[in-house]
C-alpha cells in the first residue's frame, strides 16, 4: 500500500509546483484582458477568458503536470504574455528560444496565444448566448 501512496503524493506535490506559474500566467492574461474591447463588448469576464486560454496552452504542453520541463514551458509562456512593446517581442522570443527549441517554435508558441484568444472568445460567446443578444 505504501508503494502506491508515495508515488501518488509525489505526483500531487509536483502538480502543485506547476500551480504558481499557472497562477501567474492567469493573472497576467487577466490584467491584459481587462482592457480588451471585444471582451468588454461581449461581456466576457477577463478571468474566465484567461483561464480558458491557459487551459488550452496547458493541453498542448509536453510532460505531465508538475514536471520541471512543463514548468519551464509555462514560465516561457508567461514571458511571451508579458510583451508590452515591439522591443519586448524580440527580447521575449530570444529568452524563450532555448525552452521551445528554436526561434520558429518560439514564434509558434507566441502565435498560439493569439489563436487561443480567438478560440476562447468563440467558446465563451457560444457558452453564453445572452452576450450575442445584448449586441443586437
Amino acid at each position: 500500500m505504501k508503494n502506491i501512496i508515495i508515488p501518488f503524493i509525489a505526483i500531487l506535490f509536483l502538480a502543485g509546483c506547476e500551480g504558481k506559474e499557472k497562477t501567474e500566467l492567469v493573472e497576467r492574461l487577466t490584467n491584459k484582458f481587462k482592457a480588451d474591447q471585444d471582451l468588454i463588448d461581449y461581456s466576457i469576464d477577463p478571468e474566465e477568458m484567461a483561464n480558458c486560454v491557459v487551459g488550452k496552452i496547458l493541453t498542448q504542453l509536453p510532460g505531465f503536470p508538475g514536471s520541471p520541463k512543463r514548468t519551464k514551458y509555462i514560465a516561457a509562456y508567461l514571458k511571451l504574455a508579458s510583451v508590452e512593446t515591439p522591443m519586448d517581442v524580440k527580447k521575449s522570443l530570444d529568452e524563450t528560444t532555448e525552452v521551445f527549441g528554436s526561434m520558429q517554435k518560439a514564434h509558434e508558441a507566441a502565435s498560439s496565444i493569439t489563436e487561443h484568444n480567438f478560440s476562447c472568445v468563440g467558446d465563451l460567446v457560444n457558452a453564453n448566448p445572452e452576450t450575442i443578444r445584448s449586441q443586437e
